[in-house]
């Protein structure tokens, strides 16, 4: 499960990272246009959202390999090795079953919006369905590196991104 988290993670990251850029360059040069216009470019709007979403749900599987989920140990660090590591497990189990939950009806909107071909409309009609499976990936891999986190601790194990546990 650990292998399957980091080999899913890492491209999604890769995919964020360049959305993050796709959004970068198609702002600026809007905002290079408007200056030189005063109209924005039709559809960068409408793109910046969709990459927007890829950046921010194909990064949690990433983030969550790599540690760079925000986490408050305040509690956890003050807690017998014992104790703690339960603690952790229970949080797990509760982020598996509400991660699941929320991927269950993402699917539902995802497969209802290729249905019915759901549209955004703006300066130009811009489908939502890419988005919607965006964000069904994003859940999905972070799924799999919050259960293989749960399997880690439960072998023993730091969580992935923990100190010295690299990709």
């Amino acid at each position: 499960m650990e292998k399957l988290a980091k080999a899913v993670a890492v491209p999604l990251g890769i995919l964020a990272s360049v959305s993050t850029m796709v959004m970068l360059i198609a702002i600026a040069a809007d905002v290079i246009y408007r200056n030189l216009t005063d109209r924005s470019i039709p559809g960068v709007l409408e793109l910046s959202e969709t990459a927007l979403v890829a950046t921010v749900f194909l990064g949690l599987a990433y983030a969550g390999v790599s540690g760079a989920h925000i986490g408050v140990d305040l509690l956890v660090t003050r807690l017998p090795k014992a104790t703690a590591k339960w603690t952790l497990v229970t949080a797990g189990i509760l982020s598996i079953g509400t991660i699941g939950w929320l991927l269950l009806a993402t699917l539902e909107r995802a497969v209802d919006s290729v249905q019915r071909g759901e549209t955004r409309t703006g300066l130009l009609s811009w489908p939502l369905w890419p988005a919607r499976w965006i964000i069904a990936i994003g859940l999905c891999s972070w799924l799999i590196v919050v259960i293989a986190n749960v399997v880690r601790l439960l072998r023993g194990q730091d969580q992935l991104g923990a100190e010295g546990e690299g990709l």
